[in-house]
C-alpha cells in the first residue's frame, strides 16, 4: 500500500519524458531545470549524470529511463 506517491510519480515522470521528447530536450536536463533550487533533487540528478551514461546507444529494443519523486518533502 502507498499514499499514491509511487503511482503519481510514475505518471508525472512519464509525462515529463513526453514533454522533453516533444520539445526536443534532454530528459535529464529538463528534470535538472524543473528541480530549480531544490538542492537535494539537484544533487541526485547531478550524481546520476556523473555516474550513468544516458546517451550511450543501448541496441535494438533496449532503453533506459530515470525519474525523481519528492515524497513528504524529504
Amino acid at each position: 500500500r502507498s499514499t499514491n506517491l509511487s503511482q503519481h510519480g510514475f505518471f508525472v515522470e512519464g509525462f515529463v519524458d513526453e514533454l522533453a521528447a516533444a520539445a526536443g530536450v534532454d530528459p535529464l536536463a529538463m528534470r535538472r531545470q524543473l528541480v530549480g533550487d531544490n538542492a537535494k533533487g539537484a544533487a541526485v540528478l547531478d550524481a546520476l549524470a556523473a555516474t550513468f551514461d544516458f546517451r550511450r546507444p543501448r541496441g535494438r529494443n533496449r532503453g533506459v529511463g530515470l525519474a525523481i519523486a519528492d515524497g513528504w518533502n524529504c
